[in-house]
């Protein structure tokens, strides 16, 4: 039996398409990013030239009215939180900005997003980051008033991931000489380091919870951060991937094992994910893993589990490999690294669930719960704080 719950309102989804002139008009507190460039890739060797700015060589308009901004609250805290950590969910036309400890809401308008490809959204520094796949236009909102907008060094890129530091983010961009090279850049687009992919690198690199990159090649996956450093993770299969380090599988002379890896090296197995007794969505037993999950402490992690039609987040105790709950149905897109997110003290799990809805699982009582207040409809899914 497979356990959904929305927590949003009652009203049909918007599409992501929909065009909105108003808001297009009013979206002071966004920066956009004019991207275009093809990102059918090309990987190549080490980077052999220094960084350059990636500044948007253009003039982006910057609309000079401030949007309407909404606030309310619930009078109360939400999920029993009292330290200073946000929920942001991004529903297409805006941003909603979700304080448990004091049950705030604020939602800030955003121009929709002319696409549908995954969208990477996080928070770094003062920005919040909506940055679709591909040659269309995105924004960081980084205030609510006037004046609060900042250049932003994604022209071109096909990506953004979060970087090593508050205001830092990892953007891809192409050169003639080396091939694909990954700044690292602050909010402006002013350049911090530049290192390359691994050679044959075959996929988008994804973040390693630390503000590195995780690159995967024919020989498995590699995590390189911004000194240029790469090191071998895993020549295995990637579960799931946290600010605590990462949840792997191998099969070394078909001996299978589940892993835990410290971002600093240590290893740790427990009970292999083939044994976790996942109950299957009816008629569609999943088929193969995507990167989920781990909490920030590694407590537990969120194994996303690919199927037809649909998908399923089935959530484990990373230290012992124990099903903690029933499964939950799941809406993300292969390789999206927006549509999980667990709160910063590994106690809720935060997960995009079909219907664009929000779906909210207690890893203390393997359930899910509603939040308590009325929910936009969900694309994406982030937690700013510690």
């Amino acid at each position: 039996m497979v356990d959904e719950l929305s927590g949003g309102s009652e009203r049909p989804p918007r599409r992501r398409l929909a065009v909105s002139l108003g808001l297009v008009a009013v979206a002071a507190v966004i920066v956009v990013l004019a991207v275009s460039g093809d990102h059918d890739h090309h990987r190549a060797g080490p980077a052999r030239t220094p960084a350059t700015s990636a500044r948007p060589t253009g003039t982006p308009t910057i609309p000079t009215t401030a949007p309407v901004v909404r606030s309310s609250s619930a009078g109360h805290p939400l999920l029993g939180a009292t330290s200073g950590w946000d929920l942001l969910l991004w529903d297409y036309t805006a941003v909603t900005i979700i304080h448990p400890a004091t049950g705030l809401v604020t939602t800030i308008p955003v121009p929709p997003i002319q696409s549908s490809d995954r969208v990477y959204f996080f928070a770094t520094g003062n920005g919040i980051v909506v940055r679709p796949a591909g040659s269309v236009v995105g924004y960081v909102v980084t205030g609510a008033g006037p004046g609060a907008v900042q250049v932003d060094g994604l022209n071109h890129s096909p990506l953004a991931l979060s970087g090593p530091r508050a205001g830092q983010m990892w953007v891809e961009r192409a050169d003639r000489i080396d091939g694909v090279l990954y700044d690292l850049v602050d909010l402006t687009g002013a350049p911090i380091a530049t290192v390359s992919a691994p050679t044959a690198a075959d996929r988008s690199p994804i973040g390693d919870g630390a503000g590195g990159l995780l690159i995967h090649t024919p020989g498995g996956w590699y995590d390189v951060i911004a000194t240029g450093r790469s090191t071998s993770v895993t020549t295995g299969t990637l579960l799931a991937v946290g600010p605590a380090g990462y949840l792997v599988r191998e099969c070394p002379a078909g001996r299978c094992g589940t892993y835990r890896l410290a971002h600093a090296g240590s290893r740790h197995r427990i009970r292999d994910v083939s044994q976790v007794a996942v109950r299957a969505l009816p008629g569609a037993a999943p088929t193969s893993y995507d990167v989920g999950a781990l909490s920030p402490h590694g407590r537990y992690a969120a194994l996303l589990q690919l199927g037809t039609p649909a998908a399923l987040v089935t959530v484990i105790d990373a230290r012992t490999g124990a099903q903690v709950g029933a499964g939950v149905s799941f809406a993300g897109i292969p390789g999206d690294p927006s549509k999980l997110a667990f709160s910063p003290d590994d106690r809720w799990l935060f997960a995009v669930g079909s219907g664009a809805r929000l779906i909210i699982f207690d890893t203390a009582t393997g359930r899910t719960r509603p939040l308590g207040i009325p929910l936009p409809l969900v694309g994406q899914v982030a937690i700013r704080g510690r």
